[in-house]
């Protein structure tokens, strides 16, 4: 049998009659926001070429390889980068909320630490725990990111010169080692950029 967005279940295996089981609900979940372009996280997952391996369309097969979803685990790809697929996807807790851990972030090719992943996109690191807080992805909370935060952002992106180098306001910030908004209240201030160089240096 096959939902609305294409993919199959067969309902003889329980797990989707009455209430859905939490492993029906993964499987579900997964699909969806590989698939179904009307999903607000499709963008991160699908949009950005992220697939579910053919077998795994039809939920029985997803189950027999990834067996029942234990008590409070979520899927995890073991590379974030690849596919929903057997060799790269686990049961995990939501590691990247562990702070007891190492988190770590793709951002522009490069893979680093929370806090170098915070600083490369210009925002704090408590920005990034609140997201995982709220169950983001790291792939979703890279993206939302990626420009710094959404209220600073121009769409014609600020210039800057100073000593005859003239660079974006978010690449200034990677160099004076602040944040994107830091320069941006104070340009908004008045201040000259000589004088914001300056300052950081």
């Amino acid at each position: 049998m096959k939902d609305q967005h294409g993919y199959g279940s067969n309902p003889e295996h329980g797990h989707s009659v009455g209430i859905r089981s939490p492993t029906y609900n993964s499987w579900s979940a997964m699909m969806q926001r590989c698939y179904d372009l009307k999903k607000e996280n499709f963008k991160y997952y699908g949009g950005r070429g992220v697939t579910v391996c053919l077998a795994w369309h039809k939920f029985e097969n997803f189950l027999a390889d990834m067996g029942e979803r234990p008590k409070g685990l979520t899927i995890d790809r073991i590379n974030p980068d690849g596919n929903y697929e057997p060799g790269n996807c686990r049961w995990s807790k939501n590691k990247a909320f562990n702070r007891r851990n190492t988190n770590w972030f793709v951002v522009a090719g490069e893979t680093l630490p929370l806090s170098q992943a915070a600083k490369k996109m210009g925002i704090w690191n408590t920005s990034i725990y609140k997201r995982l807080r709220q169950g983001w992805s790291k792939e979703e909370i890279v993206e939302y990111y990626r420009d710094g935060y959404p209220a600073n952002r121009n769409p014609g992106r600020v210039f800057l010169t100073y000593g005859g180098r003239t660079m974006s306001q978010k690449d200034w910030a990677r160099v004076l080692g602040c944040h994107t908004w830091s320069i941006g209240k104070r340009l908004k201030k008045g201040w000259p950029f000589d004088k914001i160089v300056e300052f950081y240096q």
